[in-house]
């Protein structure tokens, strides 16, 4: 069964958005200060696709002079690790959420691969400003806790409704080739579909060979998602077929049409049980793999 959007009346929100007391007052602390935080990112999209597995909660501080401004509120909140200082990021735990507190930032583009981009934080930018470097629409959706409003400036929440995937902005999606990746992983475990603009930069981007910049670490996060996460991881591979990606799975692809078909069940298969191993998935691969040769 595929997730449902959440009803999205005023009186709902609130109970959509739940988060412990304490960070409440965290809230309530930075307002005080004349900062304005919003919750980003995976959050918000799954709260209103009615996912409750929610253990992180990502939110931007914005009209803040400082990261160390930032930092010095929430220590009094407890013990803030400040390891992401260079992109402008703090983390601090509360209960059993780990949350990430951060300035709205700026991306330019300098080198090739995942990690090619030069970060400035700015906690003067809008959040429209700061939403534009997103990958996907449905992940540039906020939520601002203090007003009690959904804040959506690139129809994100009707990409949400239409189970769309569309990139937030053209130019800068192609910056990032970890972005195909995470497409066909978020296609197989939401049920999404992509919009015809993105399959048409995914296909250039494979085409110009983008994905071999990417470290084997990141691929094999993006699979392990795929695997523990989708029901179906057989959309995600399908997909990946259709943007005639050959470079991470060309074995699989040029299987027989039987031993193919074969390979995608015994994916399915795995990802419908509730105890999934990540070892059985990639056994599965290479005993198909393997029984072909």
């Amino acid at each position: 069964m595929e997730n449902q959007i959440i009803n999205l009346s005023a009186s709902n929100l609130e109970r959509l958005f739940e988060y412990p007391n304490k960070l409440k007052e965290i809230f309530e602390k930075l307002n005080s200060e004349g900062a304005k935080p919003i919750i980003v990112g995976g959050y918000v999209r799954d709260a209103l696709l009615g996912l409750h597995e929610r253990k992180d909660i990502d939110v931007e501080v914005y009209n803040i002079e400082s990261y160390e401004k930032l930092t010095r509120l929430l220590a009094g909140f407890g013990s803030v690790c400040v390891v992401g200082k260079s992109f402008g990021v703090c983390k601090l735990k509360i209960e059993e959420i780990e949350c990430d507190f951060s300035l709205p930032r700026k991306e330019t583009k300098i080198a090739k691969g995942h990690k090619g981009f030069e970060v400035v934080p700015d906690g003067s930018l809008s959040f429209k400003e700061a939403a534009k470097r997103r990958d996907f629409t449905i992940n540039a959706l906020g939520y601002d806790p203090l007003e009690n409003v959904l804040l959506d400036e690139y129809d994100g929440l009707k990409d949400l409704q239409n189970r769309t995937l569309r990139a937030v902005d053209a130019h800068t999606f192609i910056e990032d080739p970890l972005r195909v990746l995470r497409g066909v992983v978020f296609a197989a475990r939401f049920g999404f579909h992509f919009h015809q603009t993105l399959t048409a930069l995914c296909k250039e981007m494979i085409a110009k060979d983008m994905l071999a910049e990417l470290p084997k670490e990141r691929i094999f996060e993006e699979f392990k998602k795929l695997f523990l996460k989708s029901p179906r991881p057989s959309r995600a591979i399908l997909l990946l077929k259709r943007l005639q990606e050959h470079l991470y799975l060309h074995e699989l692809f040029n299987l027989s049409k039987e031993q193919f078909k074969q390979t995608l069940c015994a994916l399915d298969y795995l990802a419908s049980h509730d105890e999934k191993e990540l070892a059985l998935f990639f056994a599965a691969l290479l005993v198909h793999l393997k029984n072909a040769h």
